[in-house]
């Protein structure tokens, strides 16, 4: 008598290491697809990141791109001229305020060096001890 193909098939799928061996490779399987759903999230996280660094990072650019547009202005080349190279322009009046509070007008023909009223003859003295401390450390 031969055994027919329907009892074969429940004889190998009922044995114990047939079993074991299919939920080993279950678990394998599990295992595989939760470490690959655990990468994919947390490169979204990441690719999250990425792009909110970008936002950031363009939104500094645009910033800095209107903070170079005001530099290379010609009101902030004026303002520059004016407090760092103490320049005026023609036809303008100095004022000068001593710390006293008292303050002197200056029309603009008596002035001619291109610092305008703060020349060098009206600097402060310094004293020895300062003139050696820039020499050494400026």
């Amino acid at each position: 008598m031969s055994a027919s193909p329907r009892s074969k098939f429940s004889l190998i799928f009922n044995s114990k290491p047939v079993l074991f061996l299919i939920l080993v490779i279950l678990i394998w399987v599990t295992i595989s697809v939760v470490k690959v759903s655990y990468r994919k999230y947390l490169l979204s996280r990441e690719a999250e990141k990425v792009k909110q660094e970008v936002q950031d990072l363009d939104k500094q650019n645009s910033q800095l791109q209107g903070y170079l547009e005001y530099l290379r202005s010609d009101s902030f080349v004026e303002k520059e001229a004016r407090s760092k190279l103490n320049l005026k322009k023609e036809g303008e009046n100095v004022v000068v305020v001593p710390p006293g509070g008292s303050f002197k007008e200056t029309p603009a023909s008596q002035t001619a060096s291109p610092a305008g009223a703060f020349g060098a003859a009206e600097q402060p003295k310094k004293s020895w001890w300062w003139k050696w401390w820039e020499y050494f450390f400026e």
